[in-house]
């Protein structure tokens, strides 16, 4: 469809719309009788008042965008805030610019067809007008044509008006776009947070699942019991990895998805045991209680967990006497303190990869601190987190 014949449909749209509003206002006029002169300014006044009810409802704003966009070929934002006063004075122009020049049109075609009839079947015919008198011919045939040119006028003269008043009436004013800004900083920081879930969840399924592997090779001959254990872990691993993968793409394509259950420190223990699997020692001191940590703590203290365990697996040394990886989480007074380590190759250097520096972005988004460095030979992480929520914390 040509923008041409767009613009047409826009107008007939609006003249549909505004149909039921016109006839109430004349029969609001037949029925209050004003004074003949004021007449058409009633009909108007009323018609444009029923109209402008039209922009009243929660989904009107959004029509009037896709609307415009689709059929007068704007690219208008989508709308963010529900301006009821705006989107009702569009509604009205809309509508009444449509029954206006649809009926303009519509009378302006039927006079072009008229007098092209009567110049061509009663040439040298007079037509009589009241304050004048014309010869059918070559007069009457020029204003046919001239007529039909202003019917077609008209379907450009009309959605040029449309398309200018759109973007003022449809369009963001200064504090819509600041709140669309805003809210696009939102979803882009959620982006970002979405990026670190997965990048600590499938961090530490890969570097679980590559140590399992290796001790399945080892134990393939001697201990088929022992092999088969690791390979059962690696599927487990495995599989929770493809529910969050799979679950965050859903949520990155903007897709309506069942958000899936946030881990907390809850399955903390799940988590060590999948560590134990992979043939490491770990001493895990854990609390019973949990019922004083909120559930945004919670579930972001077990991610940093997650990745600290994820880092002792990597760099930890597994050929030393001292093979164990500790954590403890403790509970004092109005903070969360989580500590984990395990032993390096002396002299232990910092390190500074995605890994830490997502701890410490954690811990300072939720008002707490980390810590991590050499403790003698061993590598240890400490988080303190305030157990209040802070206004900096994400949901």
């Amino acid at each position: 469809m040509g923008k041409y014949a767009k613009g047409w449909l826009h107008l007939l749209i609006g003249s549909a719309m505004a149909a039921l509003p016109l006839l109430f206002a004349l029969i609001f006029v037949w029925a209050i009788k004003p004074p003949r002169a004021i007449q058409l300014g009633v009909l108007l006044v009323v018609g444009a008042a029923l109209l402008a009810l039209f922009g009243l409802p929660a989904r009107a704003r959004t029509a009037g965008v896709a609307g415009a966009n689709g059929l007068l070929g704007l690219q208008l934002p989508a709308p963010h805030r529900k301006t009821r006063a705006r989107t009702a004075l569009w509604m009205t122009l809309h509508g009444m610019i449509g029954a206006a020049a649809v009926g303009a049109a519509a009378f302006l075609g039927l006079l072009a067809a008229t007098a092209l009839v009567l110049a061509v079947t009663q040439p040298g015919e007079r037509m009589d007008f009241g304050w004048t008198e014309i010869s059918n011919g070559p007069i009457t045939l020029l204003l046919g044509v001239a007529m039909a040119v202003l019917a077609v006028l008209t379907g450009f003269a009309a959605p040029a008006l449309l398309r200018l008043v759109a973007p003022a009436l449809l369009g963001h004013q200064p504090a819509e776009r600041i709140a669309a800004l805003e809210h696009r900083t939102e979803v882009l920081a959620h982006r970002n947070h979405l990026a670190q879930e997965l990048h600590d969840s499938i961090g530490h399924t890969l570097t679980t699942s590559t140590i399992q592997a290796a001790v399945a090779a080892k134990l393939l001959d001697d201990d088929p019991a022992g092999a088969r254990q690791a390979l059962a872990g690696i599927e487990d691993s495995s599989r929770l990895a493809l529910e969050e993968l799979d679950h965050v793409i859903e949520l990155l394509r903007e897709e309506p998805a069942p958000r899936a259950p946030q881990r907390g420190l809850a399955d903390v223990p799940a988590l060590v045991e999948h560590v134990r699997r992979t043939g490491r020692v770990i001493e895990a001191v854990l609390p019973t209680d949990l019922s004083a940590v909120p559930q945004v703590i919670s579930r972001e203290a077990y991610r940093i967990i997650q990745e600290a365990l994820t880092n002792a697996l990597r760099h930890g040394t597994a050929n030393s006497t001292d093979n164990e990886i500790r954590l403890a989480i403790a509970i004092e007074a109005d903070r969360l303190v989580l500590a984990v380590s395990n032993p390096v190759e002396a002299p232990a250097v910092r390190r500074t990869g995605r890994g830490t520096s997502g701890i410490e972005e954690r811990a300072r988004v939720l008002g707490g601190e980390a810590s991590a460095g050499a403790n003698g030979a061993r590598w240890e992480v400490v988080v303190r987190l305030p157990l209040a929520r802070t206004a900096g914390t994400r949901g």
